[in-house]
């Protein structure tokens, strides 16, 4: 049950000085109902007692300091990790976010930053710079400094405030968009310093590339997959230096592999288009890899789905009423190419 008033809206003087006076013998409590503007309403009480007797003049009964305090907030930054960042730097204001109260509060060592003095009221946290090398947070952290303290507040406890390098993820595929493993990648800056290497595409022909810093990448295929041509071009991104909540992956474009092609022109003596003639496409080992390539009504022959390597062109079946070419036709498949290969 409440204790009943014995005086109240006893208030404190210019000098901070509380006077109670003609109180009777017996035991009391001071309690603050109302703090001075912009402090902390401190809840602990003080208790006192007026004795019974008094030798001559009693003297006054002296309560000790009784403070009001303001309040405190500390802001923990982490990376992905929980392992704390040093140099974040931020910036205080107020409920709406509008006017800004404290300015350059950058964390130390330990990934903290201790904000002091803070009336009761609403307030918001931003991220004006983030620490090297990863991106900078646009999602304010909001934290309250509440009316009362009993006694001395701990500071509100704000975060984890995490921040978070970018990530990106290629599509390997081959030319009907189907994934390919095994395509080796190495990723480069925007001056071609090497910063990762061994990036290998998995069973989806994905490739995923972590732990990047705001900045632009160049990647390059270094190794294609088994049987296809290593493609040359370079891929360009950039990861952006601020993201607000979650962190997106950055998707790149699906990115291809190709096999390669050949053909030949079938003519007579005197460069009339023949179809009808059949041939074999062989290694240079003797391995017969494609057979009954017939030329079409232009004379023309293609073989496609070709690895890098070494081929020729063989005839086994002549157009109708002419003599079969026992030349070889000889070719290169490279192993690489930029872009789509040329036949």
């Amino acid at each position: 049950d409440a204790l009943p008033i014995f005086l109240e809206d006893i208030t404190s003087d210019d000098e901070g000085v509380v006077r109670i006076e003609s109180l009777e013998p017996g035991k009391y409590l001071l309690k603050e109902t109302e703090a001075p503007e912009g402090y902390l309403l401190n809840t602990e009480p003080v208790a006192f007692l007026i004795a019974e007797s008094a030798e001559g003049v009693p003297e006054v009964l002296r309560l000790g300091s009784f403070i009001n305090y303001f309040g405190s907030a500390e802001l923990v930054k982490t990376n992905e990790n929980e392992e704390p960042l040093a140099g974040a730097v931020f910036e205080l204001r107020d409920e709406e976010g509008e006017e800004v109260l404290l300015e350059s509060l950058t964390t130390d060592e330990e990934g903290k930053v201790l904000i002091e003095d803070l009336t009761p009221g609403t307030y918001r946290l931003y991220e004006v710079e983030a620490p090297k090398g990863y991106l900078r947070n646009l999602e304010p952290a909001v934290f309250t400094i509440l009316e009362e303290a009993n006694g001395k507040p701990e500071p509100v406890k704000v975060g984890p405030f995490v921040n978070h390098k970018g990530t990106a993820v290629l599509k390997k595929v081959d030319e009907e968009g189907n994934g390919l493993m095994g395509a080796e990648f190495a990723l480069y800056d925007e001056e071609g310093l090497l910063l990762q290497e061994e990036l290998v595409s998995d069973e989806e022909g994905e490739v995923l590339i972590e732990d990047l810093s705001p900045g632009t990448y160049v990647l390059k295929e270094v190794q294609s997959p088994e049987g296809y041509l290593l493609n040359l071009t370079e891929i360009t991104f950039t990861i952006e230096d601020t993201y607000e909540g979650t962190v997106d992956v950055l998707l790149l474009d699906e990115y291809t592999n190709y096999l390669g092609s050949a053909y030949l022109i079938k003519t007579d003596h005197e460069g009339n288009a023949l179809s009808g003639a059949t041939f074999d496409v062989v290694t240079e080992d003797g391995e017969r890899v494609i057979e009954d390539l017939r030329s079409d009504e232009n004379g023309k022959v293609l073989a496609s789905g070709l690895a890098p390597g070494k081929y020729y062109f063989e005839e086994t079946r002549a157009p109708k009423g002419y003599v079969r070419n026992t030349e070889k036709i000889f070719f290169d498949i490279a192993s690489s190419e930029e872009g789509s290969p040329d036949e």
